[in-house]
């Protein structure tokens, strides 16, 4: 007959604890990696004197020398994690994290997408996640906590040329209404700049506009006085792209899109 296998969820109930975190703390003293389930023998001969020791105030060294029969003498140098597995252990941990998270979370820490990642790699998404989820950062906090800035340079090329794209497929609206949605797109790049991380550029901004979430995110942000130099730097970028199009009447897009200040406030979208 086969043991049971017990998750770190399982073992968090079994000890009474809080959340995984004194859990994990047992995990990488063991040279574990995070995904590994217990057989009843594991939980009783390795993990159960680990935590024991732990929680009477041994160091990690005491308590490595004490279990050295028992503690895998070095973690395996090919541990890492997928993407599954980081979906998977912050679920597990109470972090529910959807797909769309997933990704601005990594580029929040500086991490890119692939396919593994290492265990350090995985330590830092997770302290991301624990921020997010259990401290209500913003994307823009927990770029700042990781010290990540965008490349300033890049991404307002990479911003004008998506935006003159959108203003190319809305062709069929007149002069002034072009102005008051490229308005409402410039609000977006802002934001985006402004909170350290661009994501997802065009779809995004698509997307958004489909949902009508930009048209209630320009209405909060321009009651802000939500404008500046890069906005001015846009719009001067859209205006040239019009005159290029043969339009007589140029739309002055800020001007355009600080009327939407006088719109009743709109009302803001849960935070996650």
């Amino acid at each position: 007959m086969t043991d049971t296998l017990m998750s770190r969820k399982q073992l968090k109930e079994i000890y009474n604890c809080p959340d995984t975190k004194e859990i994990n703390v047992i995990y990488k003293l063991l040279n574990w990696k995070l995904s590994k389930k217990l057989s009843e023998g594991e939980k009783n001969d390795i993990f159960d004197p680990a935590f024991n020791l732990k929680r009477s105030g041994k160091s990690d060294e005491e308590i490595r020398q004490e279990l050295s029969d028992k503690i895998e003498n070095e973690p395996d140098s090919k541990q890492s994690y997928s993407l599954e597995d980081l979906l998977n252990i912050t679920k597990e941990d109470g972090l529910l994290i959807k797909a769309s998270e997933l990704v601005n979370l990594l580029q929040c820490c500086g991490l890119p997408e692939k396919d593994e990642y290492a265990q350090d790699e995985f330590e830092t998404f997770l302290s991301a996640c624990q921020l997010y989820k259990k401290e209500g950062k913003t994307y823009a906090e927990i770029a700042a906590h990781f010290k990540i800035e965008p490349e300033s340079d890049k991404v307002t090329t990479n911003l004008a040329d998506n935006l003159l794209v959108v203003t190319q497929e809305i062709s069929d609206i007149n002069a002034k209404e072009i102005g008051v949605q490229a308005g409402k797109d410039l609000v977006e790049v802002n934001r985006a700049i402004s909170a350290g991380i661009v994501y997802g550029t065009l779809a995004r901004l698509q997307n958004m506009t489909r949902t009508g979430e930009l048209d209630a995110l320009v209405k909060q942000q321009f009651r802000q006085g939500a404008t500046d130099s890069l906005g001015k730097q846009l719009t001067q970028r859209v205006q040239q792209h019009l005159l290029e199009r043969g339009e007589t009447q140029t739309p002055h897009l800020l001007t355009e899109a600080r009327e939407i200040k006088q719109l009743p406030q709109a009302e803001e979208n849960p935070s996650p």
